[in-house]
């Protein structure tokens, strides 16, 4: 009896400590199955955001700036270069007429609005306009002997970029002009009744013109500085007109112009130009015409200028005008 219960403690001190061998042996066992069924994570490797900087806005480069010098349009000289843009403008005329023999000056008033636009096609500017001028006596005098006058017409013109550096431009350019003219005098009417009463009637009491114009030329700018530029123009003009009877009309038109560009450098939102043109006839019985002018733009908006200018025509008929110009490039 003793022994049989010495062999069951023995049995049972053997199955304790082969339980106590094998149970770290099986949590490994687990524990290393359990490593392989499960996903490993893998690893994701962060590089830095590189940031990109923004593009840097560029300024709009145009053909009419010249080392930094943005040159302004002015109604007396050709625009010399190729930039597009759209221009309106107001001028108002006053004129004193001294005639031999009559009672008194003549005096005349004058409105002419034009717009004009240039387009850049193919490198070359386009640049097409209309006018309308109306002109009439000031006092009851003038008006009687002057009368009234309309006259309307159309405008073209084509610019070819020959020369460009970087602080000078040389433009050859072709302008050609219609323009059609009516006109009123109670002066000439009365004496055409008293004259020949058949003139007295209908429309031929008004006087109707016709004319053309074309001019090739040749136009330049040279930007001294920033602030400084100088522009300049040397062409033909070939006139025919028919009023009584048709005439012809040549001369050589030379001109050229200085503006200051106070806002480009000195931040001065402020543009001034001085120009002369002149007229020269190829015959020399017809006398010249020659122009002086200025002119002050605001440059608030570098490519949209509104201004006022004023002109003086030397000659035996005086003329002072005023412009009101606005002109937007695009």
């Amino acid at each position: 009896m003793r022994q049989r219960s010495h062999g069951i403690l023995l049995l049972f001190i053997c199955i304790l400590f082969s339980w106590q061998i094998s149970s770290p042996l099986l949590a490994d066992e687990a524990r290393d199955s359990a490593q392989i069924t499960k996903p490993k994570k893998r690893r994701q490797i962060v590089t830095p955001r590189r940031t990109v900087p923004p593009p840097v806005k560029k300024e709009e480069e145009s053909d009419r700036i010249l080392v930094g010098h943005r040159f302004l349009r002015n109604g007396v000289l050709d625009f010399p270069f190729t930039s597009p843009y759209i221009n309106s403008s107001l001028a108002a005329s006053m004129a004193t007429i001294s005639v031999a023999g009559a009672a008194q000056d003549i005096k005349s008033v004058g409105l002419s609005p034009t717009v004009t636009g240039q387009f850049d096609i193919a490198g070359v500017g386009v640049e097409i306009g209309t006018q309308l001028s109306e002109l009439f006596g000031s006092d009851s005098y003038s008006a009687y002997v002057l009368g009234a006058g309309l006259d309307y017409g159309f405008s073209g013109g084509l610019r070819f970029p020959m020369i460009r550096e970087d602080s000078w431009v040389l433009t050859p350019a072709v302008f050609y002009t219609w323009d059609k003219g009516l006109s009123f005098s109670p002066l000439a009417a009365a004496d055409n009744a008293i004259n020949d009463p058949s003139q007295a009637i209908g429309s031929n009491l008004i006087s109707r013109s016709n004319s053309h114009q074309l001019r090739p030329s040749l136009l330049g700018a040279y930007a001294a500085s920033a602030i400084v530029g100088l522009t300049g123009e040397i062409g033909l003009g070939f006139n025919y007109s028919t009023l009584s009877s048709p005439s012809t009309y040549n001369v050589v038109r030379l001109g050229f112009g200085i503006d200051l560009d106070m806002a480009s450098s000195l931040g001065v939102p402020i543009g001034i130009s001085g120009f002369y043109r002149n007229d020269v006839p190829l015959k020399t019985t017809n006398t010249a015409s020659p122009l002086v002018g200025a002119g002050l733009y605001e440059m608030v908006n570098k490519n949209f200028n509104f201004g006022i200018e004023a002109t003086k025509l030397i000659t035996n008929t005086p003329t002072l005008s005023l412009l009101l110009t606005l002109t937007a490039y695009y």
